[in-house]
């Protein structure tokens, strides 16, 4: 916990003072550090190369970045091309357009980009998204993958989950856990120690699971080198074509299923989760607001209703300055970690906004009932329970529901905007 919170602050510093020229050592077109350092170091160029021992974290930013060499802390790169490779202490965050994460890694591994190559040894759980995933080597911790294509090849003495257009597991592929895969192809070969669940259209089945197997797709194919200890299980619009020579030694279950409707209940499953999910973060979010801000969410909620005409008129300048300051300064290249500081701030915002017209909604619902919201902390959430689930009733009406649900981010952002206007304008100087 305490090195993602330090990442989480590196990030924010590195997003604030970049485009001052204030975290970075160098910013010339070819930045190389040799040597050995004993405190952070922040390195920012066309092309960065670190060839240093580094008693700390490492922080590089370019158009290229190469990192060859020891750390004790983390390592943020981000960048067109990265290689990482060496001996890593914490953990690694990167970013960029093609990422290759190489040697030892004491901690966790998170790496989005275009194409992602993960190899090495990797103690800490390793997040991977992308529009190619390539992984290698072996991770002791659980493993996620999200991308279009993903071709899996590590050890992982954890768990394995796949979100892919096209997700392969070669012969060389070991995984100590339980695996799940969903996307639209899945080739699953070499050894599963633990349970298989996959749900796509095309599925083969080539290698060794010693626990259960549990499909449910469209196209499924069990080839003669499958081994399978546990029960098969799947479901389809049609029976599975297994081969003779496959090697089952648990039951065989076939429930029959109709593709259509299988497609629209993945659909409306997937709906309802994210709604759910939904639902949930933004409760937790006010809650969260509401112990650190006890009065804020209220005192913003009452402009909604008092000057509802500039809430909406600045909840609307926000909604569109800030996207185009974003693209701004991500087309000038030196202001993308800035850009990516105000995508967080940003979606942040909108939350907030959210949550300020839900909290309006509900005291307005509990003035219909002749109650008021009260000064404790239970009522405040009560209110603000209401109002969101009423918002997000209101969302789920087709066409309608998305108009609304627009219209409150608007208000109840501007709702807030101008409750920081006036806390600022306030405020003893």
């Amino acid at each position: 916990m305490a090195r993602i919170k330090r990442i989480s602050v590196l990030v924010v510093a590195l997003g604030v003072l970049m485009p001052f020229g204030a975290i970075a050592e160098e910013n010339d077109e070819e930045v190389v550090k040799t040597g050995f350092f004993t405190k952070d170091l922040f390195v920012r160029g066309e092309h960065v190369s670190i060839r240093a021992e580094v008693d700390g974290d490492v922080v590089a930013i370019g158009g290229e970045v190469d990192v060859r060499s020891g750390t004790t802390g983390d390592v943020i790169a981000m960048g067109g091309n990265i290689s990482l490779d060496g001996q890593v202490g914490g953990e690694i965050l990167s970013a960029g357009g093609e990422i290759e994460i190489d040697g030892i890694v004491n901690g966790g591994t998170v790496a989005i980009g275009g194409h992602v190559d993960i190899d090495g040894k990797i103690t800490g759980p390793v997040l991977a998204v992308g529009g190619q995933v390539t992984t290698d080597g072996t991770i002791d911790r659980d493993l996620k993958i999200l991308g279009g294509r993903v071709f899996h090849e590590a050890v992982v003495n954890g768990d394995l989950l796949i979100a892919a257009g096209d997700a392969r597991l070669s012969e060389t592929s070991v995984v100590m856990g339980k695996v799940w895969i969903t996307g639209g192809r899945a080739a699953v070969r070499g050894m599963v120690a633990g349970n298989l669940r996959v749900a796509a259209r095309r599925i083969v089945i080539a290698g060794e699971v010693t626990g259960d197997v549990n499909l449910d797709g469209v196209d499924i194919e069990v080839l003669p080198s499958a081994v399978i200890h546990g029960n098969f299980i799947y479901s389809s619009p049609s029976e599975a074509n297994i081969h003779a020579d496959a090697k089952i030694a648990g039951d065989v279950a076939f429930h029959r299923t109709e593709a259509p409707r299988h497609a629209v209940g993945f659909a409306f499953a997937a709906v309802g989760f994210v709604s759910l999910m939904a639902v949930g973060g933004v409760i937790l979010l006010g809650t969260i607001l509401l112990l650190l801000c006890p009065s804020a969410s209220i005192a913003a909620a009452r402009n909604v209703g008092a000057r509802p005409w500039a809430a909406l008129g600045l909840g609307f300048a926000i909604l569109v300055t800030v996207p185009v300051v974003i693209v701004i300064l991500m087309v000038s290249v030196i202001g993308i970690p800035l850009a990516i500081f105000l995508i967080g701030l940003y979606v942040l915002i909108k939350m907030a906004g959210l949550l300020v017209l839900s909290t309006a909604v509900g005291m307005r619902i509990m003035r219909l009932f002749g109650k008021t919201c009260g000064d404790t902390f239970w009522p405040k959430l009560g209110v603000l329970v209401i109002g969101v689930l009423t918002v997000f009733i209101i969302a789920l009406i087709p066409v309608v529901g998305v108009i609304a649900l627009l219209i409150a981010w608007v208000i109840g952002t501007g709702a807030l905007g101008l409750k920081v206007h006036n806390a600022y304008c306030c405020a003893p100087s």
